[in-house]
Parts: structure tokens; sequence; C-alpha cells
């Protein structure tokens, strides 16, 4: 059963509200404490997708590129970092914004833990033939990134997009996976049409888009600065795999567990 667009319409406006209270009234909030505390540099985490939720393969989003978000969380952020410089400016603070694609790690959640969760299970994936562009930053080397718009004040009053050295496609992304793992990547074919009319038939095309299509940031603004990323994706996918499997023990060994303390 698929929802009429009133209905779709009145979810997107519930979404809104709700991504604004934390989105928005939270930065607002977050601003007011640092000016009670004499913060003299508001670092904002933003996100590509203030941006939009897709990008034509050799043209990336660009620090200047003009804003289409699409959904609440992309909308209220790009609102968020119009109260950053509008506050910050008039308190006469500096701001620094951040625009982080996919950020992964240790603890990483959504579609990319899935696809790490698929490749350690050896279940074939359908995306031997797509090449797309997505981008990525992995935990530590937004870190340090924000510890390099901390100390250098050439980023203040910029906006920045950020991320690891190249973008990978989705079958890139799923080498990476296996080679950590030490698993073999089992890839299969699938002409991108024929994946794209099965997403919309069963009603996940947004999950059709995030994994097929292109989303690619142009990082070359924070290195122009100067800045490069410590870790290198093979660095970082097997720091991943090996800190999530160390998690991982560590509860199984640890007898005080979420389960035993409720």
């Amino acid at each position: 059963m698929r929802c009429t667009d009133p209905c779709y319409s009145r979810k997107k406006s519930s979404a809104l509200l709700a991504y604004r209270q934390i989105n928005v009234e939270g930065t607002r909030s977050a601003l007011k404490a640092a000016k009670r505390a004499n913060a003299q540099h508001f670092v904002f985490l933003s996100s590509i997708k203030a941006l939009g939720e897709e990008t034509t393969r050799d043209y990336p989003f660009q620090d200047n590129s003009v804003a289409a978000p699409e959904d609440p969380y992309g909308i209220t952020k790009l609102e968020a970092e119009n109260v950053v410089r509008e506050m910050a400016s008039e308190w006469g603070m500096a701001w620094t914004i951040i625009r982080p694609p996919l950020v992964y790690g240790p603890g990483v959640v959504a579609n990319f833990r899935s696809l790490v969760e698929f490749v350690e299970r050896g279940v074939p994936l359908p995306f031997g033939s797509v090449t797309n562009k997505r981008s990525l930053i992995y935990v530590e080397n937004l870190a340090n990134f924000i510890h390099f718009c901390l100390r250098e004040a050439s980023t203040r009053g910029k906006i920045f997009g950020i991320s690891d050295e190249e973008a990978l496609s989705t079958a890139e992304i799923i080498r990476k996976i296996a080679k950590a793992s030490g698993k073999q990547a089992r890839l299969i074919n699938v002409p991108p049409f024929a994946a794209q009319s099965l997403a919309k038939w069963f009603g996940v095309s947004g999950l059709y888009r995030r994994l097929f299509a292109s989303l690619e940031i142009d990082p070359s603004g924070a290195k122009n600065l100067g800045w490069r990323p410590p870790f290198d994706h093979d660095e970082a996918f097997n720091r991943t795999i090996k800190l999530k499997r160390s998690s991982l023990s560590q509860r199984t060994q640890n007898p005080d567990t979420q389960a035993n303390r409720l």
C-alpha cells in the first residue's frame, strides 16, 4: 500500500519539525552556551546532505556549490548553518562549518554496518557493476580536521566539504571491507536499471539511491590550506574492522553487559 501525496506531505512536515528542534534549535542553544563560556571560535559539524542527495559522476560538490537539500535532515542542517553564521557574526565569534559525508569507524551503523555484516557472512551482493562515487571520511580523519580548524586561523569564516583522499564506488567499498575482514568480496553483476526497477517495486528507492548513485564532495578547499587525512583508506578500514571485533570480543567476555544491567 502506497501513501498518497497528502499523507507523505504530513509525514515530511512532522519530520521537518522534529529535525528542526534538534538541528536548528539545538545549534542555537550550543551557540548561546559557547557565548556564555566566552568561546572565540565555533566549529559546526554540518553534513554533505545540506547540499543535496546526489552528484553527477566526476562533478562533485564544491565548497561553494548551490545548496539544494531534499530531506528534512539536509534542510535543517542548512538552516543550522545559517544560524551559526548569523549568530556568531553578530557576536564577533569566529565560525567554521564542516560538511562531512558518511562517517565510518568503530561503532558505525546504518548501511555501512550492514555491508560489513553481509561481507563477513559471505552474502553475495549485487554491486559488481556499480561504478558510482561515494565520498566517505574515517572518524579519526574527521577529528583530525576539527583539530586543524581550531588550530589554523585560515579556516575561520569558511565552509569545508571534507572527505578521505578519494571517493569510492560501492563495489570498491565492499572490496576494502572484505580485504580488512580477511574475507572474499562476493560481488555479482546486476545492471543498475534492473536494480532500480526492483527498488521501486519494493518501495526502497531511497536505499537504491544511497548504494547505486554518486554522492561525492571535493575536499580541495581543506587540502589547499595544508590539511591531509592522516589515515588512508586501507588503514582506516583495517582499524574499523579490527576495533569492531575487539569491541564485540570485550562485550562477549564482560559479564556486565547491557542485558545483565536491565
